[in-house]
């Protein structure tokens, strides 16, 4: 984690989150491991934590191409399917403090201490929601952190979704898939892109080396990241490949993630 701790400072993710992924915040939720642990997890995740399941909680970033952060769960076992849960951390802060509201069945000291470490103000409110809703993300649409920025999930309708990370019921032909890696897609999505002469060769393709290689001799720096967090890799092979896109960049920021993700041991969990 603490190569990742330079990612957040560099790329300015909320400080709360930072000392949530550190470990410096009391973290009263038993399934959840601060600092994460090793599963392999895509380049584009930041990871805040992990559980025993596995799977990932953390920041999904996209790099040269016009795509706001949101923050995600990454499944290993599920050949890393990425799947936007929140728009914000304000948003997974609440959920966090509403699931141990939940846990507790009402608010305790613990719930004070985890909510005043992530910043998360309306405590009654939550306290409130989950007499009707439980711990159900869906039932949150009416609190604070929900109310302007909504995940797909949490929409009233499909106009307050600002979001542009591709959902799993969507018609793969109304997607911008130019921005889009095959992690975030279905199964069914990725087959039905093959199946489109307009979508980009790392939706068509389980072979991603040459495909990389290809986009990064051409100078499509936002297609040989979007190769990159497609299926179809080796872990030790898409260390070589990002650093061959890092030393293509002249951005400070990409090569401190680039070091920070190659630093990690994910050539144990073998592909992706």
């Amino acid at each position: 984690m603490n190569e990742y701790a330079q990612v957040y400072l560099t790329l300015g993710l909320p400080r709360q989150a930072l000392a949530f992924a550190l470990a410096r915040i009391p973290n009263p939720l038993p399934t959840i491991e601060t600092p994460f642990s090793q599963y392999g997890f895509p380049p584009a995740l930041i990871p805040i934590y992990s559980n025993r399941y596995p799977w990932y909680v953390g920041f999904w970033k996209h790099w040269f191409c016009d795509r706001k952060p949101c923050i995600v769960t990454v499944v290993p076992e599920e050949g890393y399917a990425a799947t936007e849960e929140y728009r914000t951390f304000d948003q997974l802060a609440s959920h966090l403090v509403l699931r141990h509201i939940v846990a507790e069945d009402g608010v305790t000291d613990e719930t004070w201490a985890l909510a005043q470490g992530l910043g998360v103000v309306d405590v009654p409110a939550l306290d409130a929601i989950s007499t009707v809703t439980g711990d159900d993300v869906q039932g949150m649409s009416d609190a604070s952190a929900f109310l302007n920025d909504p995940p797909w999930q949490c929409r009233k309708d499909d106009a307050t979704y600002r979001g542009a990370f591709p959902q799993p019921k969507q018609i793969v032909a109304q997607i911008g898939l130019r921005n889009v890696c095959g992690l975030e897609l279905t199964e069914e999505q990725r087959a039905h892109a093959c199946q489109l002469a307009s979508a980009p060769a790392w939706l068509r393709s389980r072979h991603q080396r040459p495909v990389f290689d290809s986009l990064l001799a051409s100078g499509d720096l936002a297609g040989a990241w979007m190769s990159l967090n497609s299926p179809g890799w080796e872990f030790r092979a898409a260390k070589h490949a990002l650093q061959a896109l890092a030393d293509r960049t002249a951005d400070d920021a990409f090569r401190v993630l680039a070091s920070a993700w190659i630093a990690q041991p994910h050539e144990e969990a073998g592909s992706y």
